[in-house]
């Protein structure tokens, strides 16, 4: 299991790179990367945290601050097989300051929005605004207090090393 062709960027850290198959994808600045991970050719932004066993298939993209939970699932095929027909579909997007749960499965061509938050086990099948939240296998959906902006990270207090010094 390699990671071959792909461009990282500064200070990004794969942990234990022989047990994981990342393989020409773009990936940002100060990454981390737990063990088993597979990631097809994808774009990940910068100070993304991406655990253990997640799957990340080509036509996602991540952007910064995103944390993606262990074992969670980023399908690429809604009606397999595909025999590469999903191809065609848009990209799925995950905004900046999102964070997905463990065990979550996001279906293709989705957008989750800035400082959204899937929780644990989540089945994603619609489109998650920027500060909602997704619960209860995609069964429910709430919106959050939380601040939207794209470069306040009062929304994710678990990434405060990356707050911004100025204002």
């Amino acid at each position: 299991m390699p990671v071959e062709g792909c461009q990282i960027g500064e200070g990004t850290v794969i942990h234990h790179p022989e047990l994981s198959n990342i393989y020409n994808a773009k990936i940002g600045k100060e990454c981390r990367f737990g063990a088993f991970v597979d990631i097809g050719p994808c774009e990940i932004g910068d100070w993304c945290n991406i655990q253990a066993r997640a799957f990340i298939p080509q036509g996602v993209i991540l952007r910064n601050r995103v944390f993606v939970g262990p074992g969670v699932i980023f399908c690429n095929d809604k009606y397999p097989p595909s025999g590469g027909g999903w191809k065609g579909y848009p990209p799925t997007e995950v905004k900046n300051n999102a964070s997905i749960g463990a065990g979550a499965i996001i279906l293709p061509g989705l957008t989750i929005g800035i400082c959204a938050r899937i929780g644990a086990g989540s089945i994603v099948t619609k489109d998650v605004g920027d500060g909602e939240e997704w619960i209860l296998n995609g069964l429910s959906r709430k919106s959050s207090s939380t601040e939207s902006s794209s470069t306040d990270l009062k929304c994710q207090p678990w990434r405060k090393r990356w707050r911004p010094t100025s204002a």
